[in-house]
């Protein structure tokens, strides 16, 4: 009788574990994320003189994003990301009649990243790789003014975090920074939501 019992007791229970389990964090699989944030470019090609505004502008940022993470062991992840995202806005440099515009346009990125669970719903992990940009620029004088435009490539790093809330969802936050060449470089910091499937 008690043996039976003992059987009932656990059977009873067996829902409830699978249930907890089914329900702890997870941050392997394939996943979506959809970030907002601040964007600041700055160029150092600019025009010399005494009367120049700042070289560097600060803006709002929408990237999108989607990934695969494999775990190792209980604490770790690697995995991959590719994202697309928009530019930010003008930096303008002026010196008396004269001007010097750098218009970024849409972004793209790839990325390897290593994480570690310092606790069951937390992440960490550091990300590099690769950035590409469109950028159009215009050098405007008296004498008139010349156009260009351009794609941009340049090493990409940085780091974040994701908070799980749910199994498949959780908050992220990055940082990440990337000089596209010996003049023009990009500081980014977003915070969004991860999907995982």
């Amino acid at each position: 009788m008690k043996r039976l019992l003992t059987l009932a007791t656990l059977a009873s229970l067996a829902p409830a574990v699978a249930f907890a389990q089914s329900s702890e964090p997870s941050f392997t699989g394939p996943h979506v994320a959809i970030s907002g944030g601040w964007n600041q470019n700055q160029d150092k090609k600019v025009l010399t003189g005494t009367s120049k505004d700042s070289r560097s502008r600060g803006g709002i940022a929408v990237r999108g994003a989607a990934g695969y993470d494999i775990g190792i062991g209980r604490m770790a992840i690697v995995g991959g990301e590719v994202g697309i995202a928009t530019g930010g806005r003008d930096v303008v440099t002026r010196r008396g009649t004269s001007s010097y515009r750098t218009d970024p346009r849409l972004t793209l990125d790839a990325t390897a990243r290593v994480g570690i669970k310092p606790v069951d719903n937390v992440l960490l992990f550091g990300k590099a790789g690769w950035a590409m940009q469109n950028v159009r620029t215009r050098l405007a004088t008296t004498t008139g003014s010349l156009s260009s435009k351009s794609t941009e490539h340049g090493f990409l790093w940085g780091a974040g975090a994701e908070l799980a809330v749910t199994r498949n969802v959780a908050l992220r936050a990055d940082f990440d920074r990337v000089s596209f060449n010996d003049h023009y470089r990009r500081n980014r910091v977003l915070a969004g939501v991860n999907v995982r499937f």
